[in-house]
């Protein structure tokens, strides 16, 4: 459903994702013509990664990986 959003509508991926900023300058990028590939582009960048940072957090969270202090 994402995938389908982000190439019809690039900017409320954007701002599904919490990124209200980016989604305001990215729907300027898109009702120019030639900024809307572009926009695309953007917007699958911006949902690989958030789906990226989902999977490390689930994956710290299953494994209790905690930071660790550095050695001096």
């Amino acid at each position: 459903m994402m995938i389908v959003l982000a190439i019809l509508l690039p900017f409320l991926v954007l701002f599904i994702l919490g990124k209200p900023f980016q989604g305001i300058f990215c729907l300027i990028f898109c009702l120019t013509g030639f900024g809307y590939p572009v926009s695309i582009c953007w917007a699958f960048y911006a949902l690989s990664k958030h789906y990226t940072d989902k999977k490390i957090a689930e994956a710290v969270r299953i494994n209790g990986v905690e930071e660790r202090k550095m050695i001096k």
